[in-house]
């Protein structure tokens, strides 16, 4: 049977309020420079408001002088996130929809090039655009008794624009494990997913935030000097980046020539 991943200790060692609930994400952090962004909507799923709320928990997470570091996870002990949240879409114009993803894409290639070391806590299921979510940190720490990696848009007929498939494959080494994941929506639980190099690290869920904090502390130092990690990681993670950036990689040309989207956020 497998172990019960709480919440409770998390919400006491972060000192998280019932006015931090209210929120669809929110920040916390330590005196040693590691920030948590929480990610608190009922499975994680992606609207515009949300996409803009972690960016601005971003935003304030750069402004931290000293040695920094970052951890996502969902606060909902199931989920890291589920992606785009398709309801969301269905109230959206044609026009909206494509400025939206946009801005998700933008999101992965800011996280690809963010100046401080980005850890993803996978504390449960990371599907489609969570799933990416999750693979653009720097590292991934994953529970080993629950939880799936799964990109399903062929399931659901979507289109994965070559944005989010160039973060995939800047990501993912591993090209069978990058081909089921695409084309089979293959759900590969903690075991197969470090062993195809998905995820860094598995570890017991009680020992899950643990050990994120402690390999976070770790790496902090390198956030000290963020302009330099910054162009580390622009280097490292080039075409991605690029790709995530250009309008026309990112959605596709079609809906580049088509639709009118805002300026990129850099």
């Amino acid at each position: 049977m497998s172990k019960i991943f709480s919440t409770s200790n998390i919400e006491k060692v972060l000192k998280i309020t019932e006015e931090d609930k209210k929120q669809e994400a929110f920040l916390k952090k330590t005196e040693t420079g590691i920030h948590f962004i929480i990610l608190n909507r009922k499975v994680n799923s992606f609207t515009l408001q949300f996409i803009r709320k972690i960016n601005e928990l971003l935003d304030e997470v750069e402004k931290n002088e000293g040695p920094t570091a970052l951890v996502t996870f969902g606060l909902n002990p199931k989920f890291f996130s589920t992606g785009l949240d398709l309801n969301y879409l269905l109230t959206q114009e044609k026009n909206e929809i494509y400025a939206f993803i946009l801005e998700v894409i933008r999101l992965y290639g800011r996280l690809l090039a963010f100046p401080v070391p980005c850890i993803s806590m996978i504390n449960g299921h990371a599907y489609a655009g969570g799933c990416m979510l999750a693979l653009a940190h720097d590292y991934r720490i994953m529970r080993n008794d629950f939880g799936q990696l799964c990109m399903n848009e062929v399931e659901l007929g979507m289109y994965l624009p070559p944005g989010m498939n160039a973060v995939l494959q800047d990501k993912i080494q591993d090209k069978n494990a990058f081909r089921d994941l695409v084309l089979l929506a293959k759900k590969f639980e903690s075991k197969e997913a470090f062993q195809k190099g998905l995820v860094d690290k598995i570890v017991d869920p009680e020992q899950l935030f643990e050990e994120c904090v402690q390999f976070a502390e770790s790496v902090s130092k390198f956030g000290v000097n963020k302009e330099n990690f910054k162009k580390l990681k622009e280097e490292m993670n080039k075409n991605a980046i690029d790709c995530c950036f250009n309008k026309g990689h990112a959605v596709g040309v079609r809906a580049e020539t088509q639709f009118k989207f805002p300026n990129p956020r850099l």
